[in-house]
């Protein structure tokens, strides 16, 4: 059965699109009795909202992107995860893509998502941090960087608190009494890396 629209709603309650919309909308200028008639006849009829014609009245889309490296990684996966509850609380969706650690798709992606018209973009620990800069004052929504691998200052940035939690797990590892700790890095001189080493060093030093 085809569901009904606002139009044909209106139709059958002999009242106007105005009063469907603002009935369904739980608007208190609505008398209460004709609210409840047009929102039984709704359920009666099938009417879902639409959200493409929400969107052209409120300009807003709640829709969310995320960039992930690649959503196999259980980070990724976790921060989805998160990512999805937080936004199913607030009615958002979520579209998800993967750059895999690709600097020109993940670029690629964002810009994609921007003329989708979401309403901001997430982007896990990002290949291109430092550009980021430059793209937020031409972006049209805002772009959140999560786990940033670049240094440098962006204006919407959420970190992993490296050089705390590093001489967290250092200082554990003392108090078992080990003496001989090492630390696994890598060359890349990633911001993540060189805030760890520096959490790590406190630790043993103090």
């Amino acid at each position: 059965m085809k569901r009904a629209s606002i139009k044909d709603l209106a139709r059958i309650a002999n009242v106007s699109h105005s009063t469907v919309s603002r009935a369904l909308s739980r608007n208190p200028l609505v008398n209460q009795a004709t609210a409840e008639r047009i929102r039984r006849l709704a359920d009666e009829h099938g009417y879902r909202p639409s959200a493409a014609a929400r969107s052209l009245v409120t300009s807003r889309t709640a829709t969310v992107g995320v960039v992930v490296t690649n959503i196999t990684d259980p980070f990724a996966a976790e921060v989805v995860s998160g990512i999805e509850e937080a936004a199913l609380e607030h009615d958002y969706s979520v579209f998800l893509a993967n750059s895999n650690a690709e600097p020109a798709r993940e670029v690629k992606v964002v810009r994609s998502f921007e003329e989708r018209r979401v309403d901001g973009v997430i982007v896990t620990s990002s290949r291109v941090g430092s550009v980021y800069a430059g793209l937020l004052a031409k972006a049209e929504v805002p772009i959140v960087l999560l786990n940033n691998q670049h240094p440098g200052e962006f204006l919407h940035s959420v970190m992993i608190a490296n050089p705390e939690a590093a001489t967290e797990a250092v200082q554990h590892l003392l108090a078992l009494g080990h003496r001989r700790i090492a630390y696994v890095g890598d060359r890349l001189g990633r911001q993540s890396d060189t805030e760890r080493f520096a959490g790590y060093r406190v630790a043993l030093d103090y």
